[in-house]
């Protein structure tokens, strides 16, 4: 099944479901990191993990190679264009992506899950 959330509201979904739908040690890390970056750097990843699935099935799987291959580059790019060297800002960017590329797939069945589960009850 492909994503059929709003756009609109899956950042707050993604939010949710790394607190209630995961619950790991990783994934309260990056839930607080949320709290550290700039919001927009936080809907740019929900953005671009929404739209990955407008063509492909929501599943652990297809999650772990979204999460391995996240680049904040862009990210990064941004942040010193809009804000010369803050460089708290960009370790707290550096800390986010690491966390997701640190997924593993029990994090992200459970992430898929979630998703799904939030699916079916919109």
């Amino acid at each position: 099944m492909t994503i059929t959330i709003s756009k609109e509201y899956f950042p707050e979904i993604i939010h949710t479901g790394l607190r209630k739908g995961m619950d790991s040690a990783l994934s309260a890390v990056i839930w607080n990191s949320i709290y550290l970056i700039p919001e927009w750097v936080w809907v740019n990843f929900c953005n671009q993990l929404f739209d990955e699935f407008q063509d492909k099935e929501i599943t652990a799987k297809n999650i772990l190679i979204f999460t391995q291959d996240y680049d904040h580059s862009r990210d990064m790019e941004t942040v010193n264009w809009f804000m010369g060297e803050s460089t708290g800002t960009k370790r707290a960017i550096s800390i986010f992506k690491c966390a997701i590329n640190a997924m593993v797939e029990n994090d992200t069945d459970d992430l898929a899950n979630w998703i799904l589960y939030c699916q079916s009850n919109t």
